[in-house]
């Protein structure tokens, strides 16, 4: 599986309207051996939550090979206690889609579908909502907006792609703000524009 959700043998037939319900009951089960892949929006945010730098973070949550997160020797997440997520409320989009993965098409057109839960898990899957309520409880339209964003910019430069050191927006943003004379900011909002920026004069050839 990959970030967006995306399997060979998954079925992409539902829509924002299909009917689709999911109670999930924080037991845990899905939160193991899953590759979880973030990109800069996430990563600064779990930072920030956890009072670090994005560099910081990098180093101590992240796979040092790629931008996945770390597991634990039982191949649970290392953000997993008990059965209770440590970062529940800034949970990268991965883990707000499941159990729904995304597809979505070149025109940006949008397609779901419904994974096979593990059989330990304990959430109710149902029809007495839709795909599109569903997805506005887990507060994830940031998510898709940033992943959209960082997606496109990726494809600009596929001999390096958004590699780890594009996560780490904090060291991005501070060579950018020196360059542009600018005094750093403290907002995401801002942070990520900046980064984004920075991004752009990277994949235009115009950047330092």
């Amino acid at each position: 599986m990959d970030y967006a959700g995306r399997n060979a043998d998954l079925v992409f037939n539902l829509t924002r309207e299909s009917a689709f319900s999911f109670k999930c009951q924080r037991c845990g089960a899905c939160c193991h051996n899953k590759a979880i892949h973030l990109n800069p929006f996430e990563t600064l945010r779990l930072a920030r939550f956890l009072g670090l730098k994005t560099a910081q973070f990098l180093r101590q949550c992240l796979d040092p090979e790629e931008p996945i997160l770390r597991l634990m020797p039982d191949g649970s997440c290392l953000f997993l206690s008990a059965s209770e997520c440590r970062v529940y409320e800034h949970r990268p989009l991965v883990c707000r889609l499941f159990p729904l993965g995304q597809l979505l098409d070149p025109e940006g057109g949008e397609k779901f579908s419904f994974f096979p839960l593990h059989p330990d898990c304990l959430g109710l899957p149902g029809e007495d909502g839709t795909v599109a309520s569903h997805l506005g409880r887990q507060g994830i339209q940031p998510y898709l907006y940033y992943e959209s964003i960082y997606a496109g910019m990726a494809k600009k430069i596929p001999e390096k792609g958004l590699s780890v050191s594009w996560l780490d927006v904090d060291a991005v943003v501070d060579s950018y703000c020196r360059s542009k004379r600018i005094r750093k900011p403290h907002r995401l909002k801002r942070l990520l524009d900046l980064h984004l920026e920075a991004l752009w004069f990277e994949t235009a050839g115009r950047g330092s």
